[in-house]
């Protein structure tokens, strides 16, 4: 199962070292006056030793076609893995810029709100879900303080308010006639956005805070 080629260095070393010994066998016959007959013996043919020397410049061919191959191939892996690190590092870089720069401009400028209005980047905006059919006759009170529900009503769309508070927390009441308050506890950070959607729960009789229920028809 030995490579020819192999077979062939090893006998051509052999060779080698049988051609020294006999030269060297040669010359001490050669000083006894016999040297001429010796080497004339023992001298490989030319035919043997060129086949020898094809087979080792054959394997050493092989050899070094396979290792330039392999480092061929080396020689790529690590420059594709430098650029893909070159290429991560740059993404990266490029991500945090975009992100900083997204920030400082939100907190400056503010962020566009669904109804694309500009939300103010020291506020926050709570929407509120109140279609216009069931404001009639209805009381809102943000923090305890009154709003006019016409001021707050959501350009945009018609169906629901728009109230711009600052960071912190919020109380938002709500009243309509018929219907018992509904209450919300919101907290609200700069340029953040929340909606709400109240649920409302018949009461008989039930009337706006604030107000005397009506006499009873006579």
């Amino acid at each position: 199962g030995t490579d020819p080629a192999l077979q062939a260095l090893f006998r051509h070393i052999e060779a080698e070292r049988e051609l020294r010994r006999r030269r060297r066998q040669a010359e001490v016959e050669t000083r006894g006056g016999q040297g001429v007959e010796a080497t004339a013996e023992w001298q490989p043919s030319g035919s043997a030793v060129g086949s020898k020397v094809s087979g080792v410049s054959r394997l050493s061919g092989i050899f070094a076609r396979r290792w330039w191959w392999v480092g061929a191939v080396g020689v790529l892996v690590v420059g594709f893995v430098v650029v893909l690190a070159v290429w991560g590092v740059g993404v990266g870089r490029s991500s945090n810029r975009s992100e900083q720069t997204a920030a400082v401009k939100a907190g400056r400028e503010g962020r566009k709100s669904p109804s694309g209005r500009q939300v103010p980047g020291d506020k926050g905006v709570v929407y509120v879900e109140w279609p216009e059919g069931e404001r009639a006759d209805a009381r809102l009170e943000v923090d305890g303080r009154v709003e006019e529900i016409q001021r707050v009503v959501d350009p945009s769309s018609p169906g629901r308010l728009r109230l711009e508070l600052r960071p912190g927390a919020h109380r938002l009441w709500f009243a309509r006639r018929g219907f018992a308050p509904v209450e919300h506890q919101v907290a609200v950070a700069a340029g953040q956005q929340l909606t709400l959607r109240l649920i409302w729960v018949p009461v008989p009789g039930g009337v706006v805070e604030g107000e005397r229920p009506a006499p009873p028809p006579s």
